[in-house]
């Protein structure tokens, strides 16, 4: 049985053996980065849904503050901390002025 690829393989020289094995090892590291990177954002939209669901509960903003280390790597929670650490921040202000009633 002749495979003509194997055979074209055989008959070549030094540098294009060279080329192909290169090739082949960027192929397998560029699948390898793929597959990691597929993994990774698998990882980050379940902590988002888990954290949706914790987040749906929650009765008032400060509750952001006592969130679990595990949403650590979760973009929403990290949102949804500097989205509250804002808010503290406009309020103090608000409050410092003594310009504004209504905060």
């Amino acid at each position: 049985m002749d495979i003509p690829v194997v055979a074209m393989i055989v008959r070549s020289g030094w540098v294009a053996r060279v080329i192909l094995l290169l090739l082949a090892l960027l192929s397998i590291l560029t699948w390898a980065i793929i597959f990691n990177r597929w993994g990774y954002l698998f990882k980050i939209s379940r902590l988002n849904r888990m954290f949706e669901g914790q987040f749906s509960s929650m009765k008032a903003m400060s509750d952001l503050d006592g969130i679990d280390k595990k949403y650590d790597a979760c973009p929403m929670a990290a949102l949804g901390k500097t989205a509250y650490q804002e808010y503290k921040r406009i309020l103090g202000d608000a409050r410092a002025d003594s310009g504004v009633k209504d905060w």
